[in-house]
């Protein structure tokens, strides 16, 4: 079953205000996939995977929102 998609409808100011919101977490999301790749391996940190499947989601999550920003 398809996952339901919700609209949610800004002001320019607002819609500006998220693109640099996203802009900014876009490093941060990054550096959080890096690392958790790092450690992906490292029988310490069982949950390396999980942790680094959802900054991967994070990261398309933000990149699609920032898309259709545009």
């Amino acid at each position: 079953m398809a996952e339901k998609t919700v609209q949610i409808e800004l002001t320019r100011a607002e819609a500006d205000n998220l693109i640099t919101f996203l802009n900014l977490t876009s490093v941060r999301v990054l550096e959080e996939i890096k690392l958790w790749d790092s450690l992906k391996n490292n029988e310490r940190y069982p949950k390396a995977e999980s942790n680094l499947k959802f900054w991967e989601s994070v990261r398309d999550t933000v990149n699609e929102c920032y898309r259709q920003s545009l």
